[in-house]
């Protein structure tokens, strides 16, 4: 294992959506100096890739057969910083109760890359994309995988351009509570493409309380299954999701402007063998106004 990363004993507090969990002594690996590779499994409390303010361009590469990076509580990419990222490839996985990327306000431009069969991401509670910051991202691709409880595109208000993409064949985000797409924030993003897939063993919203924020499900054989219901503008307006070319989106009840004030949601549905299946029922404008579905070529 070679690392240029700080490695610091801290006494910290897990926030966790605004809550405080009793402080606890470990220690972290604090990635505020340029690249740092791990090539065989270690243990930390934290891990943070840019920690504070100007802490930038930091690299945190996890790679090969087996190798685990392991954290007692959080990994953070983009604390403070900005442009910092993580990589997990080649079959490595990292595990930590829950994982950030784009912490405060500052936090920008930050993303974390997991790619290739059997590489993984496993978070035991939460997974945030965009806390505070915005235009930060995630990826998932070549058959690799995530899995968490809640997952959140976009937390607090201002937390805008965040964006999950999950593409290829056997590419998999799991979601076993649920998943919210702009949960105050705006104009963030959900791509589901190429075969990849999002499961959410609970309800999908779109727009919980903010606008524009956007889910494309596209290509053949990619999905996105909610066991719950999927809300496309809960109080939020001008949101939208769009299923095409072959791909499929499942749930139990659909609505489309779910409350008062949800106005100007869109669900368009297009192009041969594309499908939005409700188990359920229904709803276009619940209690919103100016909310709309489209079918076209052949969607169903």
């Amino acid at each position: 294992m070679f690392f240029t990363a700080v490695i610091r004993r801290v006494v910290f507090c897990l926030i966790l959506f605004g809550g405080m969990i009793a402080p606890v002594l470990g220690q972290d690996l604090v990635v505020d100096s340029g690249t740092t590779n791990i090539t065989s499994s270690t243990n930390y409390a934290n891990t943070y890739i840019g920690s504070n303010s100007t802490a930038s361009n930091n690299l945190l590469n996890v790679y090969g057969s087996g190798v685990v990076l392991s954290n007692s509580t959080n990994v953070y990419v983009g604390y403070a910083g900005s442009s910092n990222s993580l990589v997990i490839s080649n079959e490595a996985r990292v595990v930590s109760s829950s994982g950030y990327i784009g912490y405060t306000n500052n936090s920008s431009n930050n993303s974390v890359l997991v790619t290739g069969t059997n590489s993984a991401w496993t978070n035991s509670l939460a997974l945030v994309i965009g806390l505070s910051g915005s235009s930060n991202s995630l990826v998932i691709s070549n058959g690799a995988g995530v899995v968490n409880q809640f997952g959140r595109i976009g937390f607090y208000e201002g937390s805008s351009n965040n964006i999950v993409t999950v593409t290829g064949t056997n590419s998999a985000w799991t979601n076993t509570v649920d998943l919210f797409v702009g949960k105050d924030g705006s104009s963030n993003s959900l791509v589901v493409s190429s075969g990849g897939s999002v499961v959410n063993q609970g309800s999908g919203t779109i727009g919980a309380n903010f606008s524009n924020n956007s889910v494309l499900v596209t290509g053949t054989a990619s999905t996105w299954t909610n066991a719950g219901d999927l809300f496309v503008g809960n109080f939020g307006s001008s949101n939208s999701l769009v299923i095409s070319d072959e791909a499929s989106v499942v749930n139990a009840n659909g609505f489309i402007g779910s409350q008062v004030g949800s106005s100007n949601n869109i669900v368009t549905v297009t192009g041969t063998n594309s499908a939005w299946t409700n188990a359920g029922n229904l709803s276009v404008g619940y209690f919103g106004s100016s909310n709309s579905l489209v079918i076209s070529i052949g969607a169903v």
